[in-house]
């Protein structure tokens, strides 16, 4: 069964320039490298250093993603803020720039029980002007929405699916139990290295950061696995784990952005430009990992 949200959903790197503004001309590039082979943008998630964007600067860049597909392909863009207002307001913004497909995570200024869970999803779900995907990410909120909290918001008309982060086998299985045979429902993992196995066991695509540097690797798997052609997709899973050795085992995502970006800047995609307080990485350091990356060979 594919669904109406489904695939590789590639989290978009923020490309800035030297003084921290959006570079618009590497957005363009960057959307034309990794969509080519029928990959989807994600914009202002964890990859995208959301946290660390002004809210001026979350507009320009999704208004200018918005008019470069011209609605081309399923959009999709994150909204997540602590002030559930900051991200209503968003949400009815992005959706005029032309966003099919709203992301949020929970706010993470305090500890949220999980009734306060519920509701907030609710609250923002009822005001979104587009559907509206669940992101769990407890390395970022330092809390995991309880799989029954997400089993309930499931059934609100305006939730459209879940975007599951968190590195825990059991609970990858107990989603695709409940949730695999639900039209109106999609379920996509964040654990890049259970990429295969996500999709083998039912869940409806994948989000890998790393689809930033390999976009081709992870449609090719997605691919293969749709087929039931576990043996290939086994084996790119193979090289993109490899990858994720790389620049994500042991590392946080602010180790993980700057090498993203120093490989994108060898690709000729985007540069390497951060945002404070991340530190770019360059000189023998930037060179090392990208020999390393180019010795994968993919």
């Amino acid at each position: 069964m594919i669904k109406n949200y489904h695939g590789v959903v590639v989290p978009l790197l923020t490309p800035v320039d030297t003084n921290g503004q959006i570079d618009l001309a590497s957005v363009e590039t960057l959307l034309n490298f990794t969509l080519e082979t029928g990959n989807y943008p994600f914009v202002l998630g964890t990859t995208g250093e959301m946290g660390f964007v002004s809210q001026t600067d979350r507009e320009k860049f999704v208004k200018h993603v918005g008019a470069h597909l011209a609605g081309k392909t399923t959009f999709y863009a994150a909204v997540s803020d602590n002030a559930l207002g900051n991200s209503i307001e968003a949400a009815k913004k992005y959706v005029d720039y032309g966003v099919n497909v709203l992301v949020a995570h929970l706010p993470y200024f305090l500890p949220i029980q999980p009734d306060a869970m519920l509701k907030y999803f609710e609250s923002l779900a009822d005001a979104a002007p587009a559907p509206l995907i669940i992101y769990n990410i407890a390395s970022i909120t330092h809390m995991s929405i309880p799989v029954d909290v997400i089993e309930k918001l499931s059934h609100h008309p305006n939730i459209a699916g879940l975007k599951d982060s968190e590195r825990d086998w059991e609970r990858i299985e107990e989603l695709s139990a409940l949730m695999k045979d639900r039209e109106d429902f999609s379920l996509f993992i964040g654990w890049t290295d259970k990429s295969t196995e996500s999709l083998a066991v039912g869940f409806d695509g994948i989000i890998p950061n790393t689809a930033n540097v390999a976009p081709n690797l992870f449609q090719d798997l997605y691919q293969a696995a749709m087929a039931g052609d576990f043996d290939k997709a086994g084996a790119l899973q193979i090289k993109a784990g490899e990858i994720g050795q790389l620049v994500q085992a042991g590392k946080t995502m602010t180790i993980t952005i700057p090498e993203l970006k120093a490989i994108t800047r060898h690709l000729g995609v985007c540069g390497q430009h951060v945002l404070p307080p991340l530190k770019a990485l360059e000189g023998p350091a930037a060179d090392a990992l990208v020999q390393n990356f180019l010795a994968i060979n993919l």
